[in-house]
């Protein structure tokens, strides 16, 4: 009978985590959306540092020569701080 009843109480919490999992969850996306329209370059930067990370972990290679093609594209944009 005691197992039963830890076996109900574990049930109850992990239906608990569940739901507190479900709400962080939309909090999260309520706060990527909130970032997107009064944020939206950190925002959109943020995932874009995100994406790289990712593909560096799975894919070195191909992560390292995208990076290197972003920072060549970096260089060869122009200066819009010169007073020129």
């Amino acid at each position: 009978m005691r197992a039963i009843g830890y076996l109900v109480i574990a049930a109850i919490a992990i239906a608990l985590l569940q739901r507190v999992l479900a709400v962080l969850l939309i909090a999260l996306c309520a706060l990527l959306l909130w970032g997107v329209f009064f944020r939206p370059a950190e925002t959109f930067g943020l995932l874009c540092i995100g994406l790289l990370s990712s593909l560096l972990e799975r894919n070195p290679w191909a992560g390292a020569a995208i990076l290197a093609l972003l920072c060549l594209l970096v260089k060869m944009l122009p200066d819009h701080d010169s007073a020129d």
